[in-house]
């Protein structure tokens, strides 16, 4: 029996408008300013699976007291894109899966009652007990706000390390950005994509500069940790050609779906 394939859909849910680019580029263009879109990913497969990655931030209101300003325009709540642009409730949904447990990732998953939501073991032990310097960024219980990925914590759905979840669908760990940051690998009718999530943040820390073949994003939990990860996703690159779909590059929302259609020559 053929092996499911998926399309993937970026989902726009607002963005951080003036962003150190550096946050992302770890000691490159320190100071320059870019915009941070937050982006879900809809998973949509032949065998008719309705997959949601990562749910996004909180509102603008939330998140100008507990983190930073926000753009978040009108039509941008996640639910309600899911129902007017796909036609899915989140009732309709299969299960979810968070990259990692940041604010700007699973602050929806509260929307979702009901439903699995994988995540690697170690994300939630570090998220329920991370550094000083991390705890605003989980949204800690030592942060003091009772977060959204915290209601729905009873939903989440542990794993510890590389695991095929599902037909056409593996998780892969990914540390440095977070403890237990994990990639989606995804098999569509072009081959494998990763959804690397905030471990590849722009194209431009995988295409590297004149200096860096690449360059890792500016937050991180482990350095060391960061780079053996690059080589693992050398290895697949080099293994199994997978193409690779950044966590917050405005780049991703210039296609509807992937793969993109090839244009006919």
């Amino acid at each position: 029996m053929p092996k499911a394939t998926y399309r993937i859909y970026p989902i726009y849910l607002g963005e951080i408008p003036e962003h150190d680019k550096s946050s992302f580029t770890y000691m490159v263009d320190m100071g320059k300013k870019t915009t941070c879109p937050f982006i879900s990913f809809l998973l949509l497969g032949s065998n008719g699976r309705k997959i949601l990655v990562d749910t996004g931030p909180c509102d603008a209101e939330w998140a100008a007291e507990y983190h930073m300003p926000l753009n978040i325009p009108a039509g941008c709540e996640l639910t309600a894109i899911l129902k007017e642009r796909f036609q899915i409730a989140p009732e309709d949904l299969d299960y979810l899966i968070c990259t990692h447990l940041h604010w700007d990732h699973s602050c929806g998953n509260h929307k979702f009652p009901g439903k699995k939501i994988y995540v690697q073991k170690r994300e939630l032990e570090y998220a329920l007990d991370p550094l000083p310097i991390h705890r605003g960024t989980y949204e800690s219980p030592q942060y003091g706000v009772v977060s959204s990925w915290v209601k729905a914590k009873d939903q989440l759905e542990l794993v510890d390390g590389d695991t095929e979840i599902d037909d056409g669908i593996r998780l892969v760990l990914l540390p440095g950005h977070s403890d237990g940051m994990q990639g989606v690998l995804v098999h569509t009718e072009d081959g494998e994509y990763l959804l690397a999530g905030d471990c590849i943040n722009l194209y431009e820390n995988w295409t590297g500069n004149a200096k860096l073949r690449h360059i890792i994003g500016g937050l991180h939990s482990d350095v060391k940790a960061y780079f053996k990860t690059y080589e693992k996703i050398e290895a697949l690159e080099r293994d199994e050609h997978i193409r690779i779909i950044p966590g917050h590059d405005p780049a991703v929302l210039e296609h509807e779906a992937y793969p993109v259609p090839h244009t006919p020559v």
